[in-house]
């Protein structure tokens, strides 16, 4: 018979509190220098004196978490916006509730198109007073 095989315990990682709360302050320092310094990672990594990589990881931990706060803040505002929708229709006959519903779906649809139009129209601006390496300046 052959020897046995020889299993050795997987030990695995924990973080220490300490170690987790700095991890915490600093992602903290990572998106107030990412949004209210508008500094890039690179400029990002230099102040804090961390890697460029630490702070594309940070960034990426953090965002999911502010974009979970902002969709839930945006489901309260459509509830919110409910509840006073159905206070409006509240007591109302229904050939007054119908009209107010048309006029709202006709007032959505309005913004709708506007937003459709404004999004494929493209301004360019030709500037023929300033040159830049022989041709025109164009701005879009």
């Amino acid at each position: 018979m052959g020897k046995k095989p020889r299993y050795r315990k997987v030990r695995k990682y924990y973080k220490s509190s300490e170690h987790y709360w700095r991890e915490r302050n600093r992602r903290k320092q990572v998106l107030q220098l990412l949004e209210e310094e508008h500094l890039s990672q690179r400029q990002i990594a230099e102040r804090l004196k961390i890697s460029e990589r630490t702070v594309k990881r940070d960034v990426a931990r953090i965002r999911p978490y502010y974009m979970r706060k902002v969709r839930h803040q945006l489901n309260l505002l459509r509830k919110e916006a409910d509840e006073k929708f159905e206070a409006e229709l509240e007591g109302k006959s229904l050939l007054e509730q119908l009209k107010i519903l048309s006029r709202k779906m006709a007032e959505r649809n309005k913004l709708l198109i506007l937003r459709e139009y404004y999004r494929h129209q493209i301004y360019v601006s030709i500037d023929l007073d300033h040159v830049v390496g022989g041709y025109p300046n164009l701005r879009v």
